[in-house]
């Protein structure tokens, strides 16, 4: 067991290594394109701080809105991750914040399930499904917004 949980960690640490050498390189490439003016005066790891927490805000998004539309239907929370973290619900059933170890959820997962099966279920979990990619499209869409009609630089400085 702890073995696989140091493989994890390991794989955690080359991916955020790589990820991070990736959005130096895309800073690098960008320099010379409107999003080197929406941070003048930054430092690149300000920059690359804004791309990673802004990667984790919209999967945090996109999961919340499977959770949230889950639990309005009346199904049972179990599992929330995001990156490193999660929040668990115990056997004890209790809620539990949890340091996420498993690179294969880092990506973002949520786990609920009825309470009860009927005959409009195929209905409910067609909803949890959408859910998630309709709140990405809301997210980008008020991004977009924010985008248009605020000044250039406000937007960079909105998100740091």
């Amino acid at each position: 067991m702890a073995e696989t949980k140091n493989k994890n960690v390991q794989q955690f640490l080359v991916a955020s290594f790589v990820g991070g050498a990736l959005a130096f390189a895309g800073y690098m490439v960008g320099k010379g394109t409107f999003v080197h003016s929406l941070m003048e005066g930054a430092s690149p790891v300000v920059f690359i701080i804004s791309l990673v927490a802004a990667m984790f805000g919209t999967l945090m998004v996109h999961e919340l809105g499977h959770l949230v539309t889950g639990s309005v239907q009346g199904f049972r929370f179990y599992l929330f991750v995001v990156g490193l973290l999660g929040v668990r619900r115990t056997e004890d059933n209790k809620i539990k914040l949890f340091l996420n170890t498993d690179i294969s959820l880092a990506g973002g997962i949520v786990s609920t399930a009825p309470a009860s099966v009927d005959s409009s279920m195929l209905i409910k979990q067609a909803r949890v499904l959408l859910a998630g990619p309709l709140a990405s499209l809301a997210f980008s869409a008020v991004g977009l917004l924010l985008f248009w009609l605020l000044p250039m630089a406000s937007v960079f400085w909105l998100l740091c």
